[in-house]
């Protein structure tokens, strides 16, 4: 049988170089291996009759090296962690951290990793990286897609292209971001400046250190946002919105859409029931019955829908205090949005904190001393 190519057909007909699957994700507990010991073999005769003794077979040369787990006797080997196998030399082993010696390109395909990832490289456009453990990359993002259930670190910067999308379940860390599209579901830190990027963080977006310029693009923070500066005195738009949880937000959002379909099908359902109705001397129309029961169905789910709908937008605002905190200058053109006011700034202001006073409903601007 010949071997598989290193490579996907798609279904059009093209090539997909992106998805090599290369390399083997495991979880703990998989069965890696099962070790069969040698055993003697049966006496048998040559074709003149003589008496042939058994040969006793060899054992395997295969080691079981890092993370595996020996069970039943040490003849099913199994994962110990979740990890990628490796077998080099006869030695069979898992390793818990991903390490790419260079770029992710076509060298190496696609990542989908159980663990943690360490790229010594860069990641290239329309390449992808999933982990379920963190990412860290000792060189640039490209528009490629990047997904850790913990944090991503880049060491240089993302450059997106507007393409290219960043999502973390924790932090995300990056010297810049320009072009960009990044999601965390904690903080988004900048060493050094933010770029015509847009920037959702649960809680925090960070720009404070370098230059600490935050330039263009949509951000939101559902906590605060720091900078040294905060828009360009160039007129570049800026929209910075903060006070409201972007995740809670997009559950509303679906929940919203599932309602309004489910609203049109239930006027549709209503429209067909009352003009086939008939009279009471009719007999019944099975589809008509089919009809009230899904209008039945409809509603208990509208019901439902309603209800967890009610009970997010408890939680759309987050306890913290939402402010906005420019510690070096605040420039013209730069959109705010606290919670349900709005406000453009106009002029530069310098050493200010932009917050929400639930009071009179209206977004403030205060400056504070450096010292």
């Amino acid at each position: 049988q010949s071997p598989s190519p290193p490579f996907t057909i798609k279904e059009d007909g093209s090539v997909d170089f992106h998805n090599l699957k290369k390399i083997i994700s495991v979880k703990k507990d998989d069965l890696i291996v099962t070790v069969t010991p040698a055993t003697p073999g049966l006496p048998g005769f040559t074709v003149t009759g003589q008496s042939l003794p058994g040969i006793q077979g060899k054992k395997t040369g295969i080691v079981a090296g890092e993370h595996i787990d020996k069970q039943a006797k040490q003849h099913d080997w199994l994962a110990a962690v979740d990890g990628y196998l490796f077998f080099i030399d006869q030695v069979v082993s898992v390793h818990s951290i991903l390490t790419i010696a260079g770029d992710v390109d076509f060298s190496t395909g696609n990542i989908d990793f159980l663990g943690d990832v360490y790229i010594v490289g860069n990641v290239l456009d329309e390449f992808t990286v999933k982990a379920s453990g963190s990412i860290f990359i000792g060189g640039s993002v490209e528009a490629a897609q990047l997904e850790a259930c913990q944090t991503i670190c880049v060491q240089q910067g993302v450059f997106g292209k507007e393409k290219g999308r960043v999502h973390a379940q924790q932090d995300i860390i990056a010297t810049f971001y320009q072009n960009a599209r990044v999601e965390a579901g904690r903080d988004v830190i900048a060493g050094n400046q933010i770029l015509n990027s847009r920037i959702k963080a649960r809680r925090h977006i960070i720009a404070k250190t370098g230059q600490g310029r935050i330039i263009g693009g949509e951000l939101l923070a559902g906590h605060t946002l720091t900078a040294k500066q905060i828009g360009s005195d160039l007129g570049t738009r800026t929209t910075i919105e903060t006070g409201l949880d972007y995740h809670i937000l997009d559950q509303m959002t679906r929940l919203g859409k599932k309602r309004d379909t489910l609203t049109r099908q239930a006027a549709q359902l209503a429209d067909w029931i009352k003009k086939n109705k008939g009279l009471p001397t009719e007999p019944i129309n099975p589809n008509f019955l089919l009809a009230q029961r899904k209008q039945v169905e409809i509603q208990l789910i509208l019901d439902q829908i309603q209800s967890e709908y009610q009970e997010l937008s408890q939680s759309l605002y987050p306890p913290t205090e939402a402010q906005i905190t420019a510690l070096g200058i605040l420039m013209p053109d730069v959109y705010i949005k606290i919670r349900d006011a709005r406000t453009k700034v106009i002029s530069p202001h310098t050493h200010c904190t932009v917050k929400y006073n639930p009071e009179s409903e209206r977004i403030e601007l205060r400056k504070f001393k450096i010292g």
